[in-house]
């Protein structure tokens, strides 16, 4: 990841990755929404894996 890691841009990076997945895979997105919405305080290594976890399986199907 960045040296300067700022836990609003990976949250909205993660979002969009959420938004533009168009797979079927909607359980995971679901798990991952309410992660996002309920977690207040985010913290780095969650965050981190959260970002990585979306990465890998919430790639759209090619």
């Amino acid at each position: 990841m960045e040296q300067n890691f700022n836990p609003k841009t990976v949250r909205e990076k993660l979002l969009r990755l959420i938004d533009k997945t168009i797979q079927k895979n909607t359980q995971v997105r679901k798990i991952l929404l309410v992660f996002l919405q309920t977690e207040k305080t985010i913290h780095r290594e969650s965050l981190r894996f959260s970002f990585l976890f979306a990465q890998t399986f919430l790639r759209p199907s090619r």
